[in-house]
């Protein structure tokens, strides 16, 4: 059994204590795009996973990544590339096509867990949204079950 945080959209904002804890207990670190440069509190173990955003000007990080996790195949992105903002068909697409069966995602800065087509969609919310909402995502992997669920910042 493996555990995944996933964050997204902490922009200018610090990391909040809450989510720095629960990274040091997970198993896998999900960072989906826009504030890497003020993840260093973080660190970047080998458990850190990070794509880039529209707002990350970096070379560190690619657009998308997909990782193994037990017997899940899981793609991870920001998502404004597969246009998230009006639906998500297009990174549905995309996951049909790289064979996986999770897909995290943010951009959107709105919490979501949602099943369509046999593939999960995970968007975390964000870190920092103008509506002044904040959360991420905690996560458990089991072989090839996996629970998801919401987490509010306080």
């Amino acid at each position: 059994m493996k555990s995944i945080v996933a964050f997204s959209d902490l922009h200018f904002s610090e990391v909040p204590n809450q989510l720095k804890e629960a990274c040091t207990y997970a198993d896998y670190v999900f960072f989906l795009g826009d504030g890497f440069f003020n993840i260093k509190e973080i660190g970047y173990a080998d458990n850190f996973y990070g794509v880039k955003g529209n707002c990350d000007y970096t070379e560190f990080l690619e657009d998308e990544q997909v990782i193994e996790v037990e017997e899940l195949r899981i793609l991870i992105t920001h998502g404004h590339k597969y246009g998230v903002k009006d639906d998500t068909m297009s990174l549905l697409n995309r996951a049909h096509e790289l064979n996986c069966n999770v897909v995290f995602y943010g951009h959107t800065h709105c919490a979501d867990i949602e099943q369509i087509e046999g593939v999960i969609l995970v968007n975390p919310g964000a870190l920092y949204a103008p509506n002044g909402s904040r959360s991420y995502s905690y996560c458990v992997v089991n072989q090839n079950r996996f629970s998801a669920k919401i987490v509010e910042l306080k």
